[in-house]
């Protein structure tokens, strides 16, 4: 298991111009950790080196698996591994469905998404300080007994909402503050 992240994590969930990531650059040195989502139009993979430059302490990327089927989520995971990102924090997404739309069949679930990168970390595909985050749900019984499957099946942390982390769980807690409207 990869080492725990310290401070605050700054969730900055859509990247839309090159102008976007230099107004990281003061939120970076404010908290230290950030959390590069996938809402946005630039993907954060493309931009690994323009992030790194921002000078934050911990750098993670959000990977998004509505969209994505067993392969590319492999792809995504050891790109950003590969590139130098912390580490990655896997999560549903939304989903906006629009009339007529079919609904989306997605490939992997969070659990079965978890199992796979550290399958893939355990075989040395991924770095083995590559931290692997779930988002979890909070505020219901059935959310917290999620929240701690993901810890017992070997996630590095889960991400929650603000609200309070899941009892007992709080060393494996990342809470997020996400980035005003310039980020």
């Amino acid at each position: 298991m990869a080492e725990m992240i310290s401070g605050p994590v700054l969730y900055a969930p859509r990247l839309e111009t090159l102008e976007t990531l230099s107004a990281l650059k003061n939120l970076c040195e404010a908290h230290g950790n950030i959390l590069a989502g996938e809402y946005g139009d630039l993907s954060p993979l493309a931009f690994y080196h323009e992030l790194k430059n921002l000078g934050c302490e911990t750098l993670l990327v959000e990977i998004l698996l509505k969209n994505k089927n067993r392969g590319l989520v492999e792809s995504y995971l050891v790109t950003a591994s590969s590139l130098g990102f912390s580490g990655a924090v896997l999560a549903m997404g939304s989903f906006d469905k629009s009339p007529g739309m079919p609904m989306p069949v997605y490939d992997l679930d969070t659990a079965q998404a978890l199992r796979l990168a550290l399958d893939m970390r355990k075989a040395g595909r991924l770095r083995e300080d590559f931290r692997i985050g779930v988002r979890a749900a909070s505020g219901s019984g059935a959310a917290e007994t999620r929240a701690r499957y993901y810890i017992t099946e070997g996630a590095d942390f889960i991400v929650l909402p603000p609200g309070g982390p899941v009892p007992g769980l709080e060393g494996h807690t990342i809470t997020l503050k996400e980035a005003g409207p310039a980020a």
